[in-house]
């Protein structure tokens, strides 16, 4: 069996109980864990608009979520 891979640009709440692998910009929570959102390099919430773009608040670094894998631009 092998285990869960947690890309370290991933969140994982300190409760959580990761049984799978987490992918890049993940935000997972719960029991066992489940992917709640996607976070930015500086750990803010991204919210994707209908094209699939998002942009972090702090840096400005734009994102775009391709086939449910987020990308830095």
């Amino acid at each position: 069996m092998n285990k869960p891979f947690i890309h370290p640009t991933s969140v994982v709440d300190d409760s959580a109980v990761v049984t799978k692998s987490v992918p890049d910009y993940a935000l997972v929570a719960g029991n066992p864990s489940r992917q709640i959102g996607w976070i930015s390099h500086n750990s803010h919430r991204l919210e994707f608009d209908s094209e699939g773009k998002a942009q972090c608040p702090e840096s400005g670094i734009r994102y775009r979520l391709i086939n449910n894998q987020v990308y830095a631009e």
